[in-house]
């Protein structure tokens, strides 16, 4: 299967990568994505991402990523930056941001996705939890911007 292969013999599928923490502003919630048996870390839970084509820069990655995996798109894109993950060698790199929209919504999910929840924050973030998620789970710079944001929607007070 083609999400399964070693794509420039990093054991990923790319040099590098992309993904989105989205939270809804009207509820403080992140939305969280369970991913299927058929992609790499199958049935964890984490984010929508993925690698980088040719010219892109990480921003667009996860813009397009965000389009292509639950099929959300708005003229406003405001990506926060949060910690970036690199491998030990170096070799591969995934870009991680923050975007805040207006409303929580049903994403329309692609193949790479099994089914969704919102979540009260990555606290709350279900079980098995993706490598990914569970790196920025310890990054206190990604939890305090998402915090922030939470405490700015007013709809979280610790």
């Amino acid at each position: 299967m083609a999400e399964l292969e070693d794509i420039d013999g990093t054991g990923k599928w790319g040099r590098e990568g992309a993904g989105v923490y989205i939270l809804a502003r009207d509820t403080g919630r992140i939305l969280a994505l369970k991913r299927s048996a058929n992609v790499r870390s199958p049935r964890t839970w984490g984010i929508p991402g993925g690698k980088m084509e040719d010219g892109e820069t990480p921003e667009q990655t996860a813009v397009r990523e965000v389009f292509e995996e639950i099929r959300y798109r708005s003229k406003v894109f405001d990506l926060r930056p949060l910690v970036q993950f690199k491998t030990e060698d170096g070799v591969f790199k995934f870009n991680n941001f923050l975007v805040v929209v207006d409303k929580e919504f049903v994403p329309g999910l692609d193949h790479e996705t099994e089914t969704f929840k919102w979540v009260n924050g990555l606290e709350d973030w279900p079980e098995p939890s993706h490598h990914g998620v569970r790196f920025l789970r310890r990054d206190t710079n990604s939890q305090t911007v998402i915090k922030s944001e939470r405490v700015s929607c007013g709809t979280y007070a610790g």
